[in-house]
């Protein structure tokens, strides 16, 4: 465990540039320490809080010059966004960003960046996923996992297919789904693409279209978008309509971008065939009102598509790489 420091206000520039850690994972992670992050920014000159509690991070990101956020303690918004008197840059310990205001971030003149720690990862646990999705391994391998192997009697058995010759939709067409993209053309993908942010992914292997026809003419579709206000629901009620019945759907980007009511329904009547999610929302689903419990032909993971040893590496000397950017861009520190 990393020792808490205290963290005293200050005014102004005057003092060590500050990077305060808003919302620790030690909180949550007890074995999480930020030792790779302070043995790059101390000697630097830099000072890095991390506080031990919420009381302690409320007082401490007043003068931060810049805010680390890792989402425990949900969203970083207008109010709290508000508070910070001094900070040149938000950090988002993630690829994703949706625990930041955004907008409150860009009318406080306040830039928020990220950490592409895991896009091998991710893009791998995608792909873990489609085959799994694809060759139904995981109802196969239960029954296996109990002794039963009649597997060409189970209903599964006549619906595995060729991989090659498929046609594999992806949702953001960012770092992610073009590492999708690309690994996903070894097995024979024809790949399509969506983004509304994105009109040349520079991959010509990626066909752009828009939604309507990603989700019409995919045997199977990757979610690989940010979650933002124009991305909620994007795999919702009107795109779900457009697919084919036996489409395969994988989520490992933000639970929030499936309307799960809306999937819950696409699996009862077999136009989705298998959901393979790695990200719920919320998380964990609540029991009481799981719209998806109970269903068959799902296969879950609990949020650890960005998993790894090298991740947790990476994510590390990023963040502080990261943290030393923002305060140099700003003058706060000489490059």
């Amino acid at each position: 465990m990393v020792a808490h420091q205290e963290a005293p206000r200050r005014e102004g520039t005057s003092g060590r540039p500050r990077v305060v850690v808003y919302d620790p994972l030690s909180w949550v992670i007890p074995d999480w320490s930020y030792d790779v992050e302070r043995g790059i920014l101390e000697p630097r000159g830099v000072q890095l809080l991390v506080p031990k509690d919420e009381a302690e991070s409320d007082a401490a990101i007043v003068d931060a010059d810049v805010v680390i956020t890792g989402a425990t303690r949900g969203q970083l918004d207008a109010s709290v966004i508000a508070t910070l008197k001094n900070c040149v840059g938000i950090l988002c310990y993630s690829i994703g960003m949706n625990q930041v205001d955004h907008d409150a971030a860009r009318a406080a003149g306040i830039p928020v960046t990220n950490v592409p720690f895991c896009v091998d990862e991710v893009s791998d646990h995608a792909l873990t996923l489609l085959l799994m999705a694809e060759r139904r391994a995981l109802a196969i391998a239960n029954r296996a996992a109990v002794g039963d192997w009649g597997f060409s009697t189970s209903p599964e058995y006549t619906q595995i297919r060729r991989l090659r010759g498929r046609t594999l939709g992806i949702i953001g067409v960012g770092r992610i789904g073009k590492e999708v993209a690309r690994k996903a053309r070894v097995f024979g993908y024809r790949i399509l693409g969506y983004d509304p942010n994105v009109s040349d992914p520079g991959d010509p292997h990626i066909e752009m279209l828009p939604l309507n026809m990603v989700m019409r003419q995919a045997d199977a579709i990757v979610t690989c978008a940010d979650l933002n206000p124009t991305s909620v629901g994007v795999v919702g009620r009107s795109s779900l309509d457009s697919v084919r019945t036996g489409t395969i759907l994988v989520n490992i980007a933000r639970g929030g971008l499936v309307d799960e009511e809306a999937l819950a329904e696409a699996i009862r009547d077999g136009r989705i065939a298998v959901a393979a999610l790695d990200v719920r929302a919320p998380e964990p689903p609540n029991p009481d009102n799981d719209p998806l419990a109970g269903l068959p032909n799902l296969i879950l993971t609990p949020h650890m598509a960005g998993a790894s040893v090298e991740a947790r590496e990476a994510l590390h000397l990023m963040a502080a790489e990261a943290s030393l950017k923002l305060l140099t861009a700003a003058g706060r520190l000489t490059a």
